[in-house]
């Protein structure tokens, strides 16, 4: 009876093997992918007691999201994930593991990987990209989730002796979007584009500007108001109209690095608005 057993074990372990490697499932991708996330992780156990207890939780609620977001993915969908990109993005995350943003950010990319409706928008730069990302920077590609474009503008001052004074800090029209930033952040949003567009993920153009829009409503924004006591009395305020919007490269980062279910969501509205 036990050798019987047995045996029927040892079939049944066969067929699920033998699934495995004719039709790779949810259960036996997201294994993988936390075998990897284990031996990326393995440096950690050098660390100091607390602090690798710390990191234990967030490689566990790592692997967890990774589990969850494959296991999302329907099974006619799914896709053997190519090593040169799920293992350079789990290696990347290694040094981010204790932020929940950037742990969302790599479980994202690396079940976008695993997803065969996705998989041809990921990019091999985009673990490192997500690696030059602050905070700041996330906060605002996730509006862009909401939006398609947002329109902007800087202003100079040209003094009556004709020397010109930029003022480069850009102002925002988030027009509704919800958002996160108070007016601190956003003085410093302004250095978020600019890594954005290095990173070739935004663009700021000025050749196509935001459609049937206001631009002289900045001149009551709060950065205006704020700039207007330095102006000189007979100066001319120039403004510098842009629309900020995603590059081919950032839909795509957006679509795979961000959460999926939001996302669609956006695009649904969009196309019914």
């Amino acid at each position: 009876m036990v050798e019987k057993k047995v045996t029927e074990a040892i079939i049944d372990v066969g067929k699920n093997v033998a699934e495995d490697i004719v039709r790779p499932t949810s259960k036996s991708i997201g294994e993988n992918l936390g075998l990897l996330v284990d031996g990326a992780m393995g440096w950690l156990g050098y660390w100091g007691k607390k602090q690798k207890i710390k990191r234990e939780a967030y490689i566990a609620d790592y692997k967890k999201k990774i589990a969850e977001k494959v296991a999302g993915i329907p099974e006619e969908k799914l896709n053997e994930p190519k090593i040169r990109i799920v293992g350079p993005a789990i290696e990347a995350s290694k040094f981010y593991i204790d932020e929940e943003e950037f742990r969302e950010l790599f479980a994202e990319l690396v079940a976008s990987a695993c997803d065969v409706d996705c998989v041809n928008k990921v990019h091999p730069a985009f673990p490192e990209m997500i690696k030059q990302l602050s905070y700041l920077d996330i906060k605002l590609l996730e509006v862009f989730r909401q939006t398609h474009t947002l329109p902007c503008c800087t202003i100079n001052e040209t003094h009556k002796d004709g020397k010109v004074t930029p003022y480069p800090l850009i102002m925002f029209d988030f027009k509704g979007v919800k958002h996160s930033f108070d007016q601190s952040k956003e003085l410093q949003l302004t250095k978020s584009v600019e890594n954005l567009e290095r990173l070739g993920l935004l663009i700021k153009n000025s050749n196509i500007i935001e459609l049937d829009y206001d631009y002289e409503k900045f001149r009551n924004h709060w950065i205006y108001k704020a700039s207007e006591p330095v102006f000189e009395a007979e100066s001319k305020i120039n403004m510098n109209k842009y629309r900020i919007e995603l590059t081919q490269m950032g839909q795509d980062f957006v679509s795979c690095c961000f959460e999926k279910q939001n996302a669609e969501n956006v695009s649904q509205k969009q196309r019914t608005t």
